[in-house]
């Protein structure tokens, strides 16, 4: 017998899972939901802690309202399911950039079908099956946590010696899209700088670094990747400069 799968969305607006079509697209999925929880507390930090306190099942699913599972979903990320694991992310590609440079981003993720993440990196909530009892006693670092809250519970997975696992699907969908997109690098900067108070300087200076190597690259015609990967990279981290400077 299946064990359920309690289902967790977060998100401002509960209309917006069924306007995306997140709902039709887990009820297509293979994925033995349990209890459905939509939850819409402020901010994303309380959210996530919120969902876990609401979760019955001994894994649950977070799901984002933008992402859109593939029917195989859990096929592909419970066959990681063992002692040792405590979650594995059954990662969404980001499109609505164009076709052709969704394409791009297609072949580039591909590259990386499954990693096994450490301690220091960030893994992500849109999409990830997680052991309930390993994060039951997690809560977010800062009551006003409304970004890099995922990094919060990757790292207190990890340190609990459990294995985090990632697997790239190329048909689970975020709907993402430019204005979006740099939205979010924004948003996840001003989380950076609250929870990354002394550091935020240097991370200030590489990105601009970055940039302007971007720049110089773009203009001499030296880019060794499309050209519109290149500007959507520039933007993303010119929006990451953004969001470092108002906070």
């Amino acid at each position: 017998m299946i064990d359920m799968i309690d289902v967790c969305i977060v998100t401002r607006d509960p209309k917006a899972p069924h306007r995306n079509g997140v709902i039709k697209a887990i009820k297509r999925s293979d994925l033995p939901v349990g209890k459905l929880i939509i939850e819409v507390t402020r901010p994303l930090g309380m959210a996530r802690k919120n969902a876990i306190d609401k979760v019955q099942t001994k894994w649950f699913a977070f799901i984002d309202d933008d992402v859109l599972i593939g029917r195989n979903w859990y096929a592909m990320v419970s066959k990681y399911i063992n002692e040792d694991v405590g979650a594995i992310e059954g990662a969404p590609i980001g499109i609505g950039y164009g076709r052709k440079l969704d394409q791009l981003i297609l072949s580039k993720a591909l590259d990386e079908q499954v990693k096994e993440l450490s301690v220091g990196e960030r893994g992500g909530c849109c999409a990830v099956l997680i052991r309930t009892d390993s994060v039951r006693d997690w809560k977010p670092s800062r009551p006003d946590l409304s970004s890099l809250e995922d990094y919060e519970i990757t790292q207190h997975i990890l340190k609990k010696k459990l294995r985090w696992i990632r697997i790239r699907m190329p048909d689970t969908l975020h709907l993402q899209g430019w204005i979006k997109h740099l939205k979010n690098c924004m948003w996840y900067a001003s989380g950076y700088k609250k929870l990354n108070k002394y550091k935020t300087i240097s991370y200030f200076a590489s990105t601009s670094k970055f940039c302007i190597k971007t720049i110089f690259y773009i203009i001499i015609g030296r880019a060794k990747t499309p050209l519109s990967f290149r500007i959507l990279e520039l933007l993303s981290n010119l929006a990451i400069l953004l969001g470092l400077m108002i906070g």
